[in-house]
């Protein structure tokens, strides 16, 4: 079964990924899920990572296209696009301030 690894910031979460994907056993499969940032060249998402300012992150030697994952831009804002459906959805556990 898949688990998820937090791992703190940008920086963080790429770097953690390297090493898990440099140290993945047979049946291991590591993933890199970030924001996107900003809109996704064309030529994919380790091209656009390479690129973004602040970034400048290399593909790890055997990485597949398959194993980085970019959330949409303003993912954000999605979030707080209908705060009526997700005070329903989520119920009393749900915090709309903040």
């Amino acid at each position: 079964m898949p688990r998820v690894v937090r791992c703190g910031g940008r920086q963080q979460a790429y770097e953690k990924f390297r090493t898990s994907h440099e140290n993945a056993g047979r049946d291991d499969f590591p993933i890199l899920l970030v924001d996107s940032e900003a809109p996704v060249v064309e030529s994919g998402p380790w091209e656009h990572v390479r690129l973004h300012p602040g970034d400048g992150w290399a593909r790890p030697q055997g990485a597949s296209e398959d194993q980085i994952h970019l959330m949409v831009q303003a993912m954000e804002a999605w979030f707080h696009a209908d705060k009526d459906t997700l005070r329903e959805y989520y119920g009393r556990a749900f915090r709309s301030a903040g």
